[in-house]
């Protein structure tokens, strides 16, 4: 990997490829390095101005000062453009191969920005937006005082245009703002990135030029500190003057959305917010002068603004919307900042521009809609890449592919000058530079250069690739992070469109895992914070995937290692666990068996016993059966019929039997006379006997009760039941 983002590789082609190959990287004569520091210097730049017109990183082009690294033509060609060189810079170096692209040929600077929004520097041509900043200016001027101005537009209507080279210029002109010393203001311009607070202390330190001696969790607790802070810094007059105003603290936070897309924790965005309100809020005390705050946000991310409860009075009466910039504005803006530059526009190219804009009729207050401007703004600058003689013509505007087809022709050709594992490792990169969630599509956010050039992304030639595409403006590169130059890029290159929408899942699973390794870290690390279960094993397979997540940055890792060892912890003691109530079960089943088996041992002991003890009674119920059975056979009878019932064997059904042969007489009473006839029912459970006194008794013989008495005339003969023993006949004589 290199030692800086935006610097070409030693020995690897970052041009377009042929067979024949090559470097484009040219020895350097010995005072390149110093004319390029002395008119540096001259121009009053610093490395930093520098890196940031250029695109090249800052580190890169300090070696190049010190002659660690040499020039490409490239390199001296901007640098040439920027510090006016008129050639001298260009001229130190050799010139290029006849396959250099027509942009780097000697002459004046490009006029038009592409896709990067135009800075402070570019305030002198920024035309078409004279009424939006004067507008601004007017309701910022009201609003001071009262809170934060919130400037909402759809993405490309020109916000970070608007504030950069409109606002802030009006504020350092003398006049330019209707407030005495409005024009000694410190102006701190900022986007929120994924820790705000941290970012505004970080921003003002540098523009006040110092340690403020806050911390974001002080900052938080007392907004007026910061206040004091910059009044504390305040130039003080020479005895005798007139003390100048006090200044006032300006706050511009470009790119709003990114609350709500790169920062994770409520809690921290809820605390800028009320920051921000508090410190545009009416003074609490006369020593402190309120913060002049505007807020530039995209307007689809408005509705989520107003689920911050600090943010929702600012739009009852600090709304300022972004009006569309008009057919004739446009126009403006595409023939001045030509006509500054010395160029011409060929008769047709600006009707050409509307036409492909969509934009039909008379040129006059039609509005142009919002996502057009950076197209047309960077169709323009591939067009000035193909002048002719100083004139932009339509045969160069066509070949750039027109409007909507200029970016993706411009990242094509910047795609297609890489190998192909560096093809794969841009992929990787500008996947990385993208922010996806439901509902809002894909965003683009900034990143860390050291977080973005970790392997495997550097292993492939990730410098090489991505200077192509910081050459070609697609992408921006400062002193510690890179981002895509505008969002343009995300909508019209259908090779980015098509990577995003495969890489949807794993960028969503990739954003999620830093938002959670960011939340744990700022948790003490937290064990309860980690990952677990199915969502660990989610990630694992996208981490385990060589196009999956990507690189993870020091944080992300700690975080995924611990919640895979925590995991592993807890299936460790869930194991224990199962063994342990396997090996409970399994006692418990044995101490069951046992006691079912005891139980068993007992109930057949007990059985044994119970079945001694009827066999004992059996045979005493039948030798007393025989005993009785000559003098008392009925007893005997009953008593052998006992022993049978209690224990059936061979000794009571011989002593029953033998009881069948004993004759025995019984008594049959209730009769006033001797009984005459005997009957037996069928089953034996009824007997009839008829005396002489007329009378038939029914009795059970069981217990000789007698069940009912007939009184029949005449002298009985004889009784007889029926078969089925229902009835009863009875013969008599009269």
């Amino acid at each position: 990997m290199g030692d800086a983002l935006g610097e070409p590789r030693q020995g690897a082609d970052t041009g377009n490829r042929n067979d024949n190959g090559g470097d484009r990287t040219v020895p350097t004569t010995p005072s390149f390095p110093a004319q390029l520091r002395r008119l540096r210097q001259q121009r009053g730049l610093s490395l930093a101005d520098l890196a940031r017109q250029t695109h090249y990183s800052k580190g890169y082009l300090s070696k190049i000062e010190t002659g660690a690294k040499r020039a490409t033509v490239d390199v001296a060609r901007r640098c040439d453009q920027i510090l006016r060189a008129e050639g001298e810079l260009l001229a130190l170096v050799a010139p290029p191969r006849p396959a250099e692209p027509a942009d780097d040929d000697t002459g004046p600077a490009c006029p038009y920005p592409g896709l990067s929004a135009f800075t402070t520097q570019d305030a002198g041509r920024f035309f078409g937006r004279e009424r939006a900043t004067a507008a601004l200016v007017e309701r910022l001027f009201r609003r001071v005082g009262e809170g934060p101005l919130l400037l909402v537009a759809p993405s490309g209507a020109g916000k970070s245009s608007l504030l950069n080279a409109g606002l802030v210029p009006a504020l350092r002109r003398p006049g330019g703002f209707p407030m005495a010393g409005a024009d000694r203001w410190p102006v701190v311009t900022l986007t929120p990135t994924a820790h705000p607070v941290e970012e505004l202390l970080e921003r003002t330190a540098k523009v006040l030029g110092g340690d403020l001696g806050l911390t974001a969790a002080r900052l938080g607790e007392r907004p007026e500190a910061l206040l004091t802070a910059v009044r504390a810094r305040a130039d003080t007059p020479p005895a005798g003057h007139r003390p100048p105003p006090p200044p006032r603290l300006v706050l511009l936070v470009d790119q709003f959305e990114e609350l709500f897309t790169l920062c994770a924790d409520e809690t921290e965005r809820r605390t800028f917010a009320r920051l921000l309100c508090a410190l545009a809020a009416p003074a609490p005390s006369p020593g402190h002068d309120p913060a002049v705050v505007v807020l530039g946000v995209r307007a689809d991310f408005s509705g989520r603004c107003l689920d911050l409860p600090e943010l929702a009075p600012v739009f009852t009466d600090g709304l300022f919307v972004l009006p569309p910039m008009t057919t004739a504005e446009l126009i403006e803006s595409i023939t001045r900042p030509a006509e500054l530059a010395g160029a011409t526009l060929e008769r047709g190219l600006v009707p050409l521009l509307l036409r492909d804009a969509g934009l039909t009729g008379e040129p006059g207050a039609q509005a142009v809609p919002a996502g057009a401007l950076p197209l047309v703004s960077h169709a323009l600058l591939a067009t000035w890449r193909h002048r002719e003689a100083g004139t932009l013509t339509v045969a160069g505007y066509e070949s750039t592919g027109g409007i909507q087809g200029a970016v993706a022709r411009t990242a094509e050709d910047a795609f297609a000058q890489l190998y192909p594992a560096e093809q794969r490792t841009i992929r990787r990169i500008l996947s990385r530079l993208v922010q996806v969630s439901d509902g809002t599509g894909a965003t683009r956010r900034r990143v860390a250069r050291t977080d973005l050039m970790t392997p495997p992304a550097g292993a492939a030639g990730a410098d090489t690739a991505l200077d192509v595409f910081v050459r070609a403006r697609l992408v921006t590169v400062d002193s510690d992070s890179v981002e895509i130059t505008h969002e343009a890029l995300l909508h019209s290159w259908p090779r980015l469109r098509e990577w995003i929408s495969a890489d949807r899942a794993g960028l969503l699973v990739r954003q999620q895992l830093g938002h959670a390794a960011a939340a744990w870290e700022r948790e003490g690390r937290d064990p309860s914070a980690l990952y677990r279960g199915t969502r660990l094993e989610t990630v694992r397979s996208w981490a385990a995937d060589p196009d999956g997540l990507g690189p993870l940055g020091p944080v992300e890792q700690a975080f995924l290692h611990a919640s895979q060892a925590e995991e592993e912890a807890r299936q460790r003691q869930t194991r224990r666990q199962v063994r342990l109530r396997q090996a409970t079960v399994a006692t418990l089943v044995v101490l069951l068996g046992c006691a079912l088996a005891a139980g068993g041992l007992a109930h057949r002991q007990r059985a044994d016993a119970l079945a001694q003890e009827r066999l004992a009674r059996s045979q005493a119920l039948a030798v007393q059966s025989t005993l009785l059975a000559g003098g008392r056979p009925e007893a005997s009878l009953l008593l052998a019929a006992e022993a049978y019932r209690t224990q059936p064997t061979a000794t009571t059904r011989g002593a029953l039997l033998s009881t069948q042969a004993e004759p025995f007489a019984a008594r049959l009473g209730g009769h006033r006379g001797p009984v005459n006839a005997v009957a037996f029912a069928p089953d034996g459970h009824l007997l009839a006997t008829a005396g002489s006194d007329g009378t038939v008794r029914l009795r059970r013989p069981a217990d000789h009760r007698t069940t009912a008495t007939l009184t029949v005339p005449g002298r009985i003969r004889a009784l007889a039941f029926s078969p089925d023993g229902r009835t009863l006949a009875v013969t008599a004589t009269c």
